[in-house]
């Protein structure tokens, strides 16, 4: 985020002001109460009475919004009473800066329309399409973060007019995404499905796609048919419980036959996986997912519901097994975002969401700071380490899983 200084900066005059100062005029301009005509402040010309009168006006409509909160979603979002409207009253827009004071603690985070605006594991306020507004952690859980609980009170207050604003205009993408398959090139492009061949990794192996059980982005029919094309035989489904996925196929639009087959048979394995990666549930589900993975049979699919994000932390980490580089990794990581919201390769968006996600996330499985760092790690070697230190999976199964991943066959699979 941008420090207090930085939209201010634009006002011709602003250079004008005392240093002791500026800090002041800076929090003063970007709370929208000293905002003189757009182009100059005046800092050395008195206030007139309408001046002040405008200024104190300003300052009256600064308050906080309070709600409470009505639900706390399934990854620990919390949707609160307070409105759509309320914000717009209240002057706040895309881009702009709130504090978020809830139980003791008070936070920071932009105001935007997707959990994507900001990296992961970072706060955002955004509004739900039911007019209601949510606050979140993106792949994080929130309520759990700060402990909160139903029917505790959230405050949102304005921060900062437009301090988030270049920023949330580089990662707006979530409009460019549509259910309708007559937008995409083709039917992988709009299942987001495709092979996963870095590395070492053997051809016919290892497929990652968006649900093909879940229809309610219009595309399970869609994947159900391109697994079915490769001969899928194991699924790793990080999204749904049993029970989700029985209601699916009990739903009388219900048209994925093919993994219908593979669930009945046993060659599914429902994870119900949260989306913070660094939890310790996630981690348990994961270790149970791979284990299933070490003892199936090739070709795997894995998935989550846009099989994007966990689908895409499962990915990062299996290709870090089979011998990936961090530029293979991070380009098929980013066929997602190709795939789902037309984001154009090598465009300023394409680097910022390769930074906030991939190749953070690369960092953190390698414990590096920084790329040069990064572009040295064993990638192999890293992965193993975290799955045997962070997922408690045993030598014997990371072993499995590697030779799976690059000969495709049984090689003394794990027991």
């Amino acid at each position: 985020m941008n420090d207090d200084d930085e939209i201010i900066k634009n006002i011709s005059d602003y250079s004008t002001v005392a240093d002791s100062y500026k800090k002041d005029f800076a929090k003063l301009y970007n709370l929208n109460i000293l905002v003189g005509d757009g182009v100059k402040l005046a800092p050395k010309e008195n206030l007139t009475k309408n001046q002040f009168a405008q200024v104190l006006k300003n300052i009256s409509e600064l308050k906080y919004l309070e709600g409470k909160v009505t639900e706390i979603a399934k990854y620990g979002n919390l949707t609160i009473s307070v409105k759509q409207d309320d914000v717009k009253n209240a002057k706040i827009e895309a881009g702009d800066i709130l504090t978020i004071v809830a139980g003791d603690k008070q936070i920071t985070a932009p105001f935007g329309d997707t959990y994507s605006n900001v990296d992961n594991k970072k706060e955002i306020v955004i509004p739900e399409k039911n007019g209601n507004i949510i606050v979140a952690i993106n792949m994080g859980n929130f309520a759990k973060t700060y402990g909160i609980k139903l029917d505790d009170t959230v405050k949102l207050m304005l921060q900062g007019k437009k301090l988030y604003l270049e920023e949330y205009k580089i990662r707006s993408i979530d409009k460019n995404r549509t259910n309708n398959r007559d937008d995409y090139a083709s039917d992988e492009v709009f299942a987001n499905f495709r092979e996963v061949k870095t590395g070492l990794i053997a051809p016919g192996v290892l497929y990652r796609t968006s649900s093909p059980i879940n229809p309610g982005l219009k595309r399970a029919s869609f994947a159900d048919t391109l697994i079915k094309k490769v001969n899928v035989k194991t699924v790793l489904n990080f999204a749904d419980s049993e029970d989700e996925i029985k209601k699916y196929i009990a739903d009388k639009e219900f048209n994925s036959p093919y993994y219908k087959g593979l669930f009945e048979s046993g060659k599914v394995i429902a994870l119900n996986m949260g989306v913070d990666f660094m939890a310790d549930e996630f981690g348990t589900k994961l270790k149970d997912g791979l284990e299933f993975f070490a003892k199936g049979e090739a070709p795997y699919a894995i998935h989550c519901t846009e099989g994007k994000d966990r689908a895409g932390f499962v990915s990062i980490l299996l290709e870090m097994l089979g011998g990936a580089t961090v530029e293979e990794i991070k380009e098929d990581y980013m066929i997602s975002y190709m795939n789902f919201f037309h984001v154009e390769k090598g465009s300023d968006q394409y680097k910022k969401i390769a930074e906030s996600n991939v190749l953070k996330t690369l960092m953190t499985i390698t414990k590096t700071t920084n790329m040069e760092e990064l572009n040295k790690a064993d990638l192999k070697s890293c992965a193993e380490n975290y799955l045997r230190e962070k997922i408690k999976l045993e030598d014997v199964t990371i072993k499995a899983i590697e030779g799976i991943l690059t000969t495709g066959k049984e090689v003394k699979k794990a027991a």
